[in-house]
């Protein structure tokens, strides 16, 4: 375990204990944190008191306009509200029912604090019997700090749990992951050494009742949060299983399930490749830099010829600021790796690699796509300037840093207090982390062919209050090559293939196929990842390194055996888009040479 002194920023750090008191500009607010009562008005004043004291922009943070995206919500969310200003008043019409409220004072975070408050008694008073008072105001305040940017955010109780499952990779439950089959609630995979497994619960079974009451129509995430609770407490849930004669009912008493971050499987070796270990990183949890290593070690032990890794990043939205940082600091033994830059130079940090042992020394090629964010796009950014080749597409382009405060009422808000630079204080911000071999997919079928670049994606640049940039220089560097593969064709998914639940479903990558990834057996697996194309183009770049150079092989050597492994892509891939063409009537081959000859031009008056 390398030892640093690591940043406190984290893509989204979690705070479990109250945060170090702070003073607040406004008078008389520090006093209301701790009154006794209904904790929702003093959450609305925390809320504004931490963007006032610790957001990364104060120029952004304008109270009247965090005031204003409040009551757009409530008017959006709720359809029995109108709120009517002027600037001076707010007119509040619930079904009919009108207050007249003060915001003239709303140009202060304090001000505004009050006046929100003022305003959100009168509408849950109103809206006690069709709507829950913390929908209310936890729908105001989100629509308040929505106005700041797109990640700040505040999180209810309920999904701060989520939250803390995603991060710290456990929860209370039984182990196993499920998702709907032919409409009915279904067992997609049981978690190794769990409840689950040791009853011996397979894929397929049907979850009919859970405490007594049926699934039927119950949504998924209802379901999760009835069959999770708190270790050492107990859940009966009833099975249907086609060879059974009839139900059975099964009391589990709930443990702690440790969800890994890291899928790891090494694919065989083939005409142009050695073996190689991929691994796919889901997110970025506390132990992700620690399941990396040790799949790293167990194929090394396993398979000690393998030639290299591939470390698939595609779909992952980024987590612990501090695991990226680890994970990058474990391929890397010089140079920067992230810098961040917060709202005063206490707030601001650079985090340089340390010259000591690595996880491995193989050559490394990293996956990424459009779904690759925040901490993900900080390990494709060290990694892509250091020793790895990245492939795929340009990725989301999230370069700011969240930190969670506490909240009254067990939520957290989520407050962007940084902004990061990769190596060469370069922003990724709005632009993303470009690959070095921009892959792209054709698809031809009987109905419709598409090919070329596909259109412009949703990223971070597109979404309302987004940050531009910050320092550095944002230009985007053109990819070393490209490659357009046909994709195959896939049956359609079936309905419901929500992978929420006692688990994750982890695939490792994205696809309509009819099975999920955590359904297929290991051979099944195997082979499914040899047919995505970008795996197997990366594996091809590891087949092309010299067997000699491979251990230690640096970006040079890479993208010598990425130009041999794409030249012979592209080759293939294109005989392979002019025999699809060709299947359905059209001639996709080389036309005929333009005709020489001579051409006299003549110049006069007429």
């Amino acid at each position: 375990m390398k030892n640093r002194k690591i940043a406190v920023f984290s893509a989204v750090a979690i705070i479990l204990a109250a945060t170090t008191a702070w003073t607040f500009s406004q008078s008389g607010m520090g006093r209301m944190f701790h009154a006794v009562g209904d904790p929702y008005p003093r959450i609305t004043h925390q809320v504004f008191a931490y963007v006032d004291g610790k957001y990364v922009d104060p120029e952004r943070a304008e109270a009247t306009k965090l005031l204003e995206g409040a009551f757009h919500a409530l008017e959006t969310q709720f359809p029995p509200v109108i709120i009517d200003r002027d600037g001076k008043t707010a007119k509040v019409n619930v079904a009919g029912k009108l207050k007249e409220v003060d915001i003239s004072q709303g140009t202060t975070m304090l001000g505004a604090a009050q006046s929100l408050n003022e305003v959100l008694d009168f509408i849950t008073a109103e809206l006690s019997k069709s709507e829950k008072k913390d929908d209310i105001f936890y729908s105001a305040l989100n629509g308040a700090v929505s106005e700041l940017d797109p990640h700040s955010n505040v999180i209810n109780p309920k999904q701060f749990k989520d939250f803390m499952v995603g991060t710290q990779g456990s929860f209370g439950g039984i182990g196993f992951v499920f998702g709907l089959r032919d409409g009915q609630m279904t067992v997609l995979n049981p978690i190794p050494n769990t409840p689950a497994d040791r009853v011996g619960l397979k894929a397929g079974d049907q979850i009919l009742f859970i405490e007594g009451e049926p699934t039927i129509n119950m949504p998924l995430d209802t379901a999760k949060w009835k069959m999770r609770g708190d270790p050492g407490t107990k859940v009966t849930i009833t099975i249907y299983r086609a060879e059974w004669k009839g139900n059975r009912d099964f009391t589990f008493t709930r443990e702690e399930i440790h969800v890994d971050s890291v899928e790891s499987y090494v694919l065989p070796k083939n005409a142009s490749s050695p073996a190689v270990l991929y691994l796919k990183v889901k997110n970025f949890q506390k132990a992700t830099t620690d399941e990396v290593r040790s799949a790293v070690q167990k194929a090394a032990k396993e398979n000690p010829d393998f030639g290299g890794i591939i470390m698939d990043l595609r779909g992952n939205p980024g987590g612990l600021l501090e695991q990226a940082i680890k994970l990058s600091d474990g391929f890397m033994d010089r140079g920067a790796i992230v810098s961040t830059k917060g709202r005063t130079a206490d707030e601001s940090d650079r985090v340089e690699a340390m010259p000591d042992e690595q996880i491995s020394k193989k050559p490394l090629l990293l996956l990424v796509n459009q779904g690759s964010a925040s901490a993900s796009e900080i390990v494709a950014g060290a990694l892509k300037s250091s020793r790895a080749l990245v492939v795929g597409d340009r990725t989301f382009g999230k370069g700011s840093v969240q930190k969670l405060y506490p909240l009254p009422d067990n939520g957290a808000l989520k407050l962007t207090i940084a902004q990061y630079l990769t190596p060469n204080d370069v922003s990724i911000q709005s632009v993303g982390v470009q690959p070095d071999l921009y892959v792209y997919s054709a698809s031809i079928s009987s109905k419709k062919a598409r090919m070329g670049k596909p259109v412009k994606h949703t990223l971070e640049g597109d979404l309302k209050n987004a940050f531009v940039k910050s320092g550095g220089d944002s230009e985007l560097p053109k990819p070393m090559a490209e490659v357009q593969y046909l994709q195959k064709s896939a049956p359609a998914a079936e309905d419901g293939m929500e992978m929420e639940g006692e688990g994750m479903d982890g695939s490792p990558h994205g696809g309509t196929q009819q099975k999920s990834f955590s359904e297929l057996s290991l051979d099944e697996k195997i082979t499914r990842l040899g047919e995505d194309f970008l795996i197997s183009l990366a594996q091809s770049v590891i087949g092309e390194v010299p067997e000699a150079k491979r251990e230690g092989a640096q970006r040079e050597e890479l993208t010598k055996a990425a130009g041999l492994a794409v030249a012979k892509a592209n080759e293939e891939q294109q005989k392979k888009v002019a025999a699809a063409l060709v299947a359905l009537g059209v001639d996709w081959s080389d036309g005929p040479a333009a005709e020489k000859g001579a051409l006299t031009v003549f110049m006069g008056e007429d």
